[in-house]
């Protein structure tokens, strides 16, 4: 009985000693994990793993009615492929100047891998918010199951990082980092105010309409308006302000939830 269980031991300890080295072997060609993890165990995304989190869940939005013919970047809400965007990336302008939405042509492009592998789908106009500066649109696709954003449910306060995946043209889909400047903050469209949060982050041409993102990767809200371009006093040189106003999604799943689209959206 003795001898059985010297020799199972022994096995055992043989066979933690081939893994291990296994292990150290292997050590240099582990992948390597972008994240951190506070002592109460959440782990925390630092930007490139909330690049891989949500890439395929946003996606670059041209209309035929933006004058000029820019792209701007929505995200995908849902797996039946609804997406959020902004209103001046489908018109141009925050203003309901009673559009035509028969005559209008949209073209989305999501990248679908990390190789930069492209797909251009069409989209269709759901609906109009003009007071909140957001455009609800579907992707013509069928048999497709989308990969949509995952809500975020944290308080955001002072400082908070976050990130934000907005098209760039030429260049795609990249990331700004920034911070929260203000939790809340009235923002005016066409005289009706919004409640918003600020953000300390620059925002590109194809900005409007683009996912933040907290530290887990997770929606925070929609990008709606950015500070325009000021031309200094008695100056040439023009100030860029890196200010940008965010809807956030609370309001955006009150939206989605209060209206008749097929789909409800939680936190």
């Amino acid at each position: 009985m003795k001898k059985g269980f010297v020799k199972i031991l022994s096995i055992l300890i043989i066979s933690v000693l081939f893994i291990l080295s296994l292990t150290t072997c292997n050590a240099g060609k582990a992948k390597v994990e972008y994240k951190s993890v506070y002592a109460d165990g959440d782990v925390i995304y630092v930007s490139e793993m909330i690049c891989d989190k949500n890439m395929a869940s946003c996606l670059a939005v041209s209309s035929s009615y933006n004058p000029d013919k820019t792209y701007g970047t929505g995200i995908i809400l849902n797996s039946a492929g609804y997406v959020l965007t902004s209103t001046v990336t489908i018109f141009g302008s925050y203003e309901n100047n009673g559009y035509d939405l028969n005559s209008i042509n949209l073209e989305g492009i999501i990248t679908v891998s990390e190789e930069g592998l492209i797909n251009k789908v069409s989209l269709s106009v759901i609906d109009i918010n003009f007071p909140l500066g957001i455009v609800l649109l579907k992707i013509n696709a069928q048999f497709i199951d989308f990969v949509p954003v995952e809500l975020s449910s944290k308080e955001l306060s002072y400082g908070n990082y976050l990130v934000s995946l907005q098209y760039i043209k030429k260049l795609g889909m990249c990331a700004v980092e920034g911070t929260l400047s203000k939790p809340k903050i009235n923002f005016t469209i066409n005289n009706n105010v919004s409640d918003c949060f600020l953000i300390d982050m620059h925002a590109n041409e194809g900005a409007l309409g683009a996912g933040v993102f907290d530290e887990y990767g997770k929606l925070a809200g929609i990008i709606v308006g950015k500070e325009k371009t000021v031309k200094g006093a008695n100056s040439s040189l023009n100030v860029i302000f890196g200010i940008t106003y965010v809807v956030p999604n609370k309001t955006i799943v009150n939206y989605i939830n209060n209206g008749n689209f097929g789909f409800k959206l939680k936190i």
